[in-house]
């Protein structure tokens, strides 16, 4: 394993792994947020369990491959038919190689379904947010406690999780980990580690303007470049891809989601990004996509439509060459919806970082 996305699983970035190569996803193992929706309800969050399973099942026809699934977004205290939510969770996608994930400062309910489904499991995941970084005898007693619940077999995998990193704050963040990695030699159960980060914000607007264009920083990059760390564990790249950890708090009604909507199109290297985004899809249409797909080209940091299969998909869009059949069996261009531009983007990041990092 040599790259670890963290994805929401949602049926575009699952899919965005399916049209990955072979030899590519191979190198890999996916990590899944059950998304949160918009409502929250028992209802709406047990359909995107279920859409989820769906799109995994497709995706795992493809390739099988092992992942790593959390509910870190969704809030604690719900249960489904009288069983805990993660618990629901993992039977769901008992079918699958999954590895579950489990936290210092999770609901008891959580590490209770994780040992009432962890059968033959060898693996486990355990998630580290900031705070947890700050001091290591604090977390290496809780860690210590948390290996006690399990025998002796099960193999731990830490996710130091920094979330959201910018230029004030990601030196800080490399440094703590920095600090945190340099004593994990001491947590014998652990096997790899994760090191993952996003400069994606929530809203999208505060780093890329509406009919605007610019080149930023990937601040994930550079919190990766200045670890300095000895360790006998391996620790891995990780990041979230072209998507944001977080969620917006704005809640905007359905009915008028088309007034300030605008498609949007990252398209990443390592040290930075390009972002591109056109105006409200209510005053300046569906087809945005065709002239967002030809910056991308234009921008200087285009890889060539035979680097992935979203390469491919941006240069077509571009050209106007892409095309679909409608009723009637007529064929017209098409320039994709939002969602596909979120599985296309995500192709060509975890592509590129594949065979780069």
């Amino acid at each position: 394993m040599k790259y670890v996305p963290f994805l929401k699983a949602k049926q575009n970035e699952i899919r965005a792994l399916s049209l990955l190569s072979k030899e590519r996803i191979k190198e890999i193992i996916p990590f899944f947020d059950i998304p949160r929706p918009n409502k929250i309800s028992q209802s709406e969050i047990v359909n995107n369990v279920l859409s989820a399973r769906k799109s995994m099942g497709m995706a795992q026809e493809f390739h099988p491959f092992w992942f790593y699934l959390d509910v870190f977004d969704i809030p604690s205290g719900i249960n489904v038919g009288g069983v805990p939510f993660y618990q629901f969770v993992l039977n769901e996608f008992s079918d699958y190689s999954v590895i579950p994930v489990i936290g210092l400062d999770r609901e008891p309910e959580h590490l209770q379904s994780v040992l009432n489904t962890l059968g033959d499991k060898a693996y486990l995941a355990i998630r580290l947010v900031d705070e947890d970084l700050l001091s290591f005898n604090i977390t290496k007693n809780k860690l210590e406690k948390l290996f006690s619940q399990f025998n002796g077999d099960i193999s731990f995998d830490l996710i130091l999780d920094c979330r959201i990193v910018n230029e004030q704050n990601y030196e800080a963040m490399a440094n703590n980990c920095s600090s945190f990695l340099n004593r994990c030699d001491e947590l014998d159960s652990v096997q790899d580690i994760i090191v993952t980060s996003s400069s994606i914000t929530s809203p999208i607007s505060e780093l890329i303007d509406p009919q605007s264009s610019c080149t930023f920083t990937r601040y994930e990059n550079s919190l990766w470049d200045k670890l300095d760390f000895i360790s006998q564990k391996d620790v891995i790249y990780g990041d979230y891809t072209v998507v944001s950890p977080e969620y917006s708090d704005v809640n905007i009604p359905v009915e008028i989601m088309r007034n300030v909507q605008c498609p949007k199109i990252i398209y990443t290297q390592l040290d930075v990004a390009f972002g591109v985004r056109g105006g409200a899809l209510k005053t300046h249409g569906d087809y945005q996509f065709y002239d967002l797909a030809k910056e991308v080209l234009n921008c200087g940091l285009y890889r060539g439509k035979h680097f992935s299969n979203g390469d491919d998909y941006i240069e077509r869009v571009a050209n106007r060459t892409l095309t679909k059949k409608v009723k009637g069996g007529v064929i017209v261009t098409t320039c994709g919806s939002p969602s596909k531009w979120i599985e296309t983007t995500v192709n060509c990041h975890i592509s590129f970082i594949i065979d780069n990092i």
